[in-house]
């Protein structure tokens, strides 16, 4: 019986040994060296614009005009009462965002 736990005990001080010289090591064993530095990264990519035009133009469809923006909620049974502000398009509520903050209910949740 002495014999196990004198092999366990030898076992939990060897993983941690390996475990300390990895932590005292402050993460530079692991690191990456020789890291290219990029300058612009939008230069690496030949359709950024293109790209950065197709967003730009998908959000303001999805924003609509002032006409189309209002205020609605969820649920009519909903106990919170959340403010949200929503963008509609052709009738169809195409974006919404909390327009309002909220007192922190507790403090694990964001």
């Amino acid at each position: 019986m002495w014999q196990m736990a004198n092999e366990r005990r030898r076992d939990f001080l060897k993983f941690s040994g390996v475990t300390a010289a990895v932590v005292a090591s402050q993460g530079t064993l692991f690191a990456k060296r020789d890291v290219m530095q990029i300058e612009s990264d939008t230069r690496a990519y030949p359709n950024a614009n293109y790209t950065e035009t197709l967003y730009r133009n998908e959000f303001g469809l999805t924003r609509g005009t002032v006409e189309d923006t209002g205020y609605a909620y969820h649920c009519s049974h909903c106990q919170g009462n959340c403010a949200w502000e929503a963008w509609s398009h052709d009738g169809m509520v195409t974006r919404e965002n909390q327009s309002a903050r909220y007192p922190s209910v507790d403090a694990k949740i964001p």
